[in-house]
């Protein structure tokens, strides 16, 4: 009988396949399977969330998350991106763009370990906070 894996080691065998040159879809499947096979299906979002935060934190790959309240333009997402990648020390990045009309202004930037929201929805919910009524 194996014994049953971590998330975690599940995520660093990962890691260490894809930096050998293992295509992506097996890899995959073999980790879909193993999750499926010790009853943790549901942990797929999990397990994904631990291979981003590994990525990161080895430097080399961050997924970025840009929310704004309008469509940014490019070179602004390109500055953001940088500065994702500057603070995370990581080499590449992986972005993702989306508009979220409730944020009202401004920008939040979320990687797999590091968020900096920096909306007025934030700076209006921070200075409700510190109001005693």
């Amino acid at each position: 009988m194996s014994r049953r894996l971590s998330r975690r080691e599940m995520a660093n065998y990962a890691i260490a396949q894809l930096l050998k040159g293992v295509s992506i879809k097996p890899l995959a499947r073999k980790l879909a399977a193993a999750l499926i096979e010790s009853g943790r299906a549901k942990e797929s979002d999990l397990l994904i969330s631990d291979i981003s935060s590994e990525l990161e934190s080895r430097g080399k790959l961050a997924q970025v998350e840009i929310s704004s309240a309008h469509a940014l333009d490019k070179q602004l997402v390109k500055s953001l991106v940088e500065l994702a990648k500057d603070r995370t020390d990581s080499a590449e990045a992986l972005v993702k763009s989306r508009v979220e009309p409730n944020l009202i202004g401004g920008f939040r930037l979320e990687t797999a370990t590091k968020v900096w929201d920096k909306t007025i929805k934030r700076r209006l919910s921070d200075i409700k906070g510190g109001i005693d009524v």
